[in-house]
């Protein structure tokens, strides 16, 4: 790590909120190379201008409480530059609300202790969890992951208990601080790997790219850059091609003549050095677009190790392993891995079990591991010069708005990204191999560690321990073949094919959002639905694109049976509900009890009596909305009696008519859904209910249904499938009264 990160001393030593003194530097350098100064001029000028008034400097008042040694809160007065100089010199611990915090060596937190061993519980568990499915021990598995899913639980509650002024952890500031430490962290790895996987920078307004690329030349060490760059022979940038590149990412966000001459303007007088410098910090995307056999011969490195290579120690070697190499030799030594006899088990690299590491395979590993090392050691200096540095990304404190191509979501402590880009370059397709694999993980790795360091930067800002200066961190924790986002917030499926260093041996479908966990569906179209999504993730997966017609046809053939099933009377689709005694219902007749009373005067004679309440029904969704439908279904009806008993309970309890009716089920059951009832059933409404989660999936494939009035399904199109050409007719209708 030490290679991708400073010593955490370091992150803590870079703590200055000195901002005045840091835009001075940044506008003396711009300063200087549009009016032709030395930065020395520039710099004295801009002081001079702000001392004098003529360059507008504001130091907003801020109000603030703090605490006395009691504990109570006191309002005082001061500026934003006094606030912070205080939050400095005090080595309070700072959240991104700027709320600040006495630092552990004055007074420890308790709620701190509680937090902390159930982050080493969870670790421990996780580690467990691992270690009995490497060994086969499915049950022992169940109860770690139980455990550490308890563990994670108590943490969590602990922002929520905060805000609740009858809990005794009450802390008005703890829940949004935790949450503005969260959304820091998420927006920090989004932000970079945008820039570092694509070169995408969130350019939100003109000012925004000039002090960025100011900010970043006034980072770097211009030296040591020029010594890298020849040492790799990488090339150097035209004007052309960093404006191609500014522009790639402020088209994204806005057009202006004016504003982009002010840019160009800024551009013309940087060097060829400052041009490759600024381009090349923190965006390996640009790096191999000009420079594709270097970052090819980089990736060389990890993706084809050589397999006669063996080590003298590898239980020495496996005890360094930390999380983000366990995941990253995970991958890489995939095929090894899965040529060990592990009777189908998962395999957790670190902890291989007894037996395994007798094998080749282990001393292989280990070696690898070193290998592994070793190469990054020889681009040491790349890495240092261009990725380990202080140019953080911009604007993350407006990642909301930021229009982003790699990162396909997040959450409050997450990101997922794709690199199928990388992979595709590398490997000149996406197939299920190797070197895709390989070429995946390894660009994944790299991003992860550049994560690594930003989180530790923002630790130090904060004024974190250095004892904790990684403790803020996001690992790779999973690896995903495809995955699959829907229009639906936090809905997706992916297929898992490793989990923070286990290897799955087949792979692990992860289904998210209740939309595709569709509870309300019978098993059978729950299975179909879960069915379709991995087919769909393994053809992506295997071939990189399918043929969806054979698909969609046996959709409509589901919904089909719905159909056919529902018209012959038959309840298994249908929802279940509860008719309790009159008593129980403040107004029975508004309530369900009144489908109890249809039933018993209208439809019991002919069909039989319900013996007591309360009872199950089930649930039918009508198409009688208004008065005019109703009367057309009554004369519809052959038995006029029953017809005619309708039409007496509608007028006897004032009813314009029915969106839904309880049968008893029981009686259903046996005796079907009475022909009367038959003709008025919303079909379609009860099929899309039952069928949502394969139309949010389908969704997913630009094939789109889902509207407002349900007037749509997949079987519309497959006239073919129904027996009798006037059941589609109707069908099509959705009803007795025509087109809709």
């Amino acid at each position: 790590m030490s290679i991708f990160t400073y010593e955490p001393g370091e992150y803590q030593a870079r703590r200055d909120f000195n901002y005045v003194k840091t835009y001075i530097r940044d506008m003396a350098l711009g300063l200087s190379k549009t009016e032709g100064c030395s930065i020395q001029e520039a710099e004295q000028f801009i002081r001079n201008g702000i001392r004098d008034g003529n360059i507008p400097f504001h130091d907003p008042t801020v109000y603030a409480l703090k605490r006395d040694e009691n504990s109570d809160k006191h309002k005082y007065k001061t500026t934003m530059q006094g606030y912070l100089k205080e939050v400095q010199r005090n080595h309070h611990i700072m959240a991104p609300t700027f709320t600040a915090y006495l630092h552990p060596k004055i007074k420890k937190s308790e709620l701190s202790t509680f937090t902390e061993y159930n982050v080493n519980d969870r670790n421990a568990k996780k580690k467990l969890i691992k270690v009995h499915k490497t060994a086969g021990r499915p049950i022992q598995a169940m109860m770690a992951d139980n455990g550490q899913k308890n563990a994670k639980e108590n943490n969590n509650s602990t922002s929520g208990a905060m805000v609740s002024r009858h809990n005794p952890i009450y802390n008005r500031s703890g829940h949004s601080t935790l949450t503005s430490v969260c959304r820091t962290c998420a927006s920090t790895a989004n932000a970079n790997t945008e820039r570092f996987t694509v070169g995408k920078r969130h350019f939100m307004d003109v000012d925004t790219v000039i002090h960025n690329i100011l900010n970043v030349l006034g980072n770097m060490d211009y030296q040591e850059c020029e010594r890298v760059i020849e040492k790799y022979q990488l090339h150097y940038v035209s004007y052309e091609e960093l404006m191609d590149a500014i522009k790639m990412s402020t088209n994204l966000y806005w057009r202006s003549p004016n504003g982009m001459a002010r840019i160009e303007e800024l551009v013309r007088t940087l060097t060829p050095l400052e041009r490759t410098i600024y381009l090349y910090t923190g965006d390996f995307y640009h790096v191999r677009k000009f420079n594709e056999y270097f970052v090819r011969t980089f990736f060389d490195g990890f993706v084809r190790i050589p397999r006669d290579i063996r080590a003298e120690n590898p239980d020495e070697i496996m005890k360094t392993v930390d999380e983000d190499m366990a995941m990253l030799t995970a991958i890489l030594f995939n095929p090894e891995l899965k040529t060990v006899d592990k009777k189908g088990k998962d395999l957790y690299l670190p902890t291989l079990a007894p037996g395994v590491k007798e094998l080749p395979t282990y001393n292989f590993i280990a070696a690898g591991v070193v290998w592994i090392e070793n190469h990054i050691e020889k681009y040491a200096d790349f890495i240092r010069c261009f990725w380990r540095n202080d140019c953080f990304p911009m604007e993350t404190g407006q990642m909301p708005d930021m229009v982003r191509t790699a990162v396909l979501g997040g959450d409050t402590d997450s990101t997922l990204f794709t690199v199928w880009s990388w992979v595709l370059w590398y490997a000149g397709e996406l197939k299920d191999s190797y070197e895709c694999l390989a070429a995946a993980q390894t660009i994944i790795y790299l991003t992860s560690m550049m994560v690594k360091h930003y989180l530790a930067i923002v630790s130090g800002v904060m004024g974190v321990q250095k004892k904790r200066i990684h403790q803020m961190a996001m690992k790779n924790e999973f690896f995903f073949g495809t995955f699959t986002t829907t229009r639906r917030t936090k809905h997706y499926f992916a297929m898992g094919m490793a989990c923070e260093g286990l290897v799955y041996q087949e792979p692990d479908m992860e289904v998210k959002g209740v939309g595709l966990k569709n509870r309300k569906a019978p098993v059978s179209i729950i299975n179909k639905a879960d069915e379709f999504m991995e087919w769909i993730s393994l053809q992506a997966y295997k071939h990189g694109s399918f043929e969806i017609m054979p698909k969609l046809k046996e959709i409509a053939e589901i919904e089909y049976f719905i159909y056919s099933s529902i018209m012959k009377g038959s309840t298994d689709f249908l929802k279940l509900e509860s008719i309790k005694d009159a008593s129980i219902y403040k107004n029975p007749m508004s309530s369900n009890w009144a489908y109890y009373d249809f039933w018993e005067k209208v439809f019991g004679d002919k069909y039989g009596h319900v013996t007591s309440l309360p009872y199950m029904g089930v649930k039918l969704n009508l198409d009688l909305v208004n008065k005019t439908q109703v009367n057309v279904w009554i004369e519809n009806i052959e038995d006029k009696e029953i017809a005619e008993r309708i039409k007496t309970w509608l007028e006897t309890n004032k009813k314009a008519g029915f969106k839904s009716l309880i049968l008893p089920a029981d009686i259903i059951a046996m005796r079907g859904i009475p022909k009367e009832i038959r003709p008025i059933i919303n079909i379609r409404k009860i099929i899309m209910e039952l069928m949502e989660t394969f139309y949010i999936i389908l969704e997913s494939l630009n094939f789109y249904l889902i509207d407002d009035n349900n007037t749509r399904l997949v079987l519309d199109d497959f006239p073919s499938l129904f027996e009798n050409p006037e059941d589609y007719k109707q069908f099509m209708d959705n009803s007795i009264f025509g087109d809709q």
